[in-house]
């Protein structure tokens, strides 16, 4: 991989936090020493993430101190070799095909053990919490998954590894092909980075799901299913979590933890995703004007309904209408 904007050094000490304060746009190091032979890229993409891709042909077996960067949320790939990660006094080992996320402390000491004599493939994407509140994500932190919120606050910042699936490791297998892709390089680069980060949010939150469900009792579960049936049928004039909760006999905080556990969203995600539904099959049958849809599932003006159509399906309710118009024809 090369890049206009590169430069190059040699055997950088993994301890030196100077590689991720890098300006360029492609970094290369080798790494040629007696604990370590291989190379290490790191890339300055857009949108404020570091890709940091590390392929060691061999390594000493050694515990080596490594630095993380500070205030930053730091997901690790693994494609070859077993290592040992240890930070706060806890051990994280991390293997082919599995990843894990943490959040970079201040100051704290983090030592790195592999086996010795075997390559070590692993990528790094580093990226500030504020990433994901903006495009091209645009999530907010109540649809983050509660490790990720709880690792910027500083409670069990390193977490245990989880398993990559099929589509992930196509992912990470890409960035690892040394490939010349000419002017698009940096573009590909964010593009595959940016997948490998959608991925492990959603593996990080479904896995968070399935212990959260293991915790909910069959008589919470008949409360939110009675959720569901109650923001179905009064999507247009929706009830208040307080009145919810009220109506359900369950506390406020154990709604919503449940509510997310069992369906896989926050109850205003599933409202939108009701409301959005219903907006599509009014738009399909034809009867209605976007107006008189808006207000049939709850917007009381047609711009917020108009901005929230756009924002889930990239286009407007009458540009949708048309669409569908034109294949009836």
């Amino acid at each position: 991989m090369t890049d206009k904007k590169e430069r190059r050094s040699q055997n950088l000490p993994f301890s030196d936090p100077s590689r991720y304060q890098q300006r360029d746009a492609n970094h290369y190091i080798e790494h040629d020493t007696h604990n370590e032979v291989g190379y290490e890229a790191l890339y300055q993409l857009p949108g404020q993430i570091l890709l940091r891709v590390l392929d060691l042909k061999s390594c000493s077996g050694e515990a080596a101190a490594i630095s993380i960067p500070q205030e930053q949320l730091v997901f690790c790939f693994k494609a070859a070799g077993e290592n040992v990660l240890q930070a706060e006094g806890v051990d994280v080992r991390l293997g082919p095909g599995h990843f894990l996320m943490g959040y970079g402390g201040d100051g704290e000491k983090i030592t790195d053990q592999a086996d010795a004599g075997q390559p070590y493939q692993m990528l790094m994407l580093v990226c500030p919490p504020s990433v994901f509140n903006d495009m091209p994500f645009a999530i907010d932190n109540e649809q983050l998954p509660q490790d990720i919120l709880q690792a910027t606050a500083g409670e069990d910042r390193y977490v245990s590894s989880y398993a990559m699936g099929t589509q992930m490791l196509a992912a990470a297998k890409t960035l690892f092909e040394q490939k010349e892709r000419g002017p698009w390089n940096m573009a590909f680069l964010q593009a595959k980075s940016t997948e490998l980060l959608c991925y492990a949010i959603d593996e990080i939150g479904r896995q968070e799901l399935q212990e959260q469900c293991k915790q909910v009792s069959p008589r919470e579960l008949e409360q939110i299913r009675e959720a569901q049936d109650i923001l179905q049928l009064e999507m247009q004039t929706p009830p208040t979590q307080d009145e919810l909760v009220k109506r359900l006999g369950i506390g406020k905080t154990r709604l919503k933890n449940c509510f997310k556990a069992v369906v896989g969203c926050s109850m205003s995600d599933y409202l939108l995703s009701l409301r959005m539904q219903k907006a599509q099959q009014q738009l399909h049958i034809g009867d209605l004007s976007v107006t008189q849809i808006a207000e049939s599932i709850g917007y009381e003006h047609a711009g917020n309904f108009v901005a929230a159509f756009k924002r889930r399906f990239g286009t407007t309710p009458k540009a949708y209408q048309k669409a569908l118009q034109s294949l009836a024809d």
